[in-house]
């Protein structure tokens, strides 16, 4: 049974920039006084836009580790993979990735050997990312 720890996500461009937020809101870009609050405003609405379609808006970067992992391909339950940056196997070998599918919720990343990939205690780790 294969185990899955929580990604480690790092969010790196949101869908609205401070300057975007300033001249909607009529702020002069200059006035630098209240930048960190809007900023967590951003991050916040972000937060819970993304909640409530269920899928990042914001460009993220995360990791995943799997456990007993065994197929050839890998599902991230993310609808918006941007793309697959490394699959790492143990002993730090990059594996090679032989395409992608999309379904409604998921995101499938094909293995490049047709044979089946097995991991016992060590994890298979998947670097990818998602947004729009």
């Amino acid at each position: 049974m294969e185990i899955r720890e929580p990604p480690t996500v790092i969010k790196t461009v949101y869908p609205v920039s401070r300057e975007e937020a300033k001249t909607h809101c009529e702020i002069e870009t200059s006035d630098e006084a209240n930048d960190g609050y809007i900023d967590r405003l951003i991050k916040a609405a972000t937060r819970q836009c993304e909640n409530y379609v269920g899928k990042d808006l914001a460009v993220t970067t995360s990791s995943i580790n799997l456990y007993n992992f065994t197929g050839n391909f890998i599902k991230l339950y993310e609808g918006n993979v941007i793309s697959v940056e490394h699959v790492i196997s143990d002993a730090s070998v990059s594996l090679a990735v032989s395409g992608y599918k999309y379904f409604d919720n998921w995101f499938e990343v094909y293995l490049s050997n047709s044979t089946s990939y097995t991991t016992d205690y060590t994890p298979l780790k998947v670097e990818y990312t998602s947004g729009y």
